[in-house]
């Protein structure tokens, strides 16, 4: 199931208001890969959207 861009980043944009911190980010698990992408992100570059790290960098 996949949620939309902007539902998920109204959500990451939430948790960040709520928890006062300045970076929220939403990544998404890739089990075969064995990495993590990001798909939302508040308070960092939108560039930043689909990169992705490896479970140990993570």
């Amino acid at each position: 199931m996949s949620l939309p861009p902007n539902f998920m980043h109204a959500r990451v944009d939430a948790v960040r208001n709520k928890l006062n911190v300045q970076v929220c980010s939403l990544y998404q698990a890739d089990g075969q890969q064995q990495c993590l992408e990001i798909v939302a992100t508040s308070g960092l570059n939108q560039q930043v959207l689909g990169a992705t790290l490896t479970y140990s960098q993570g």
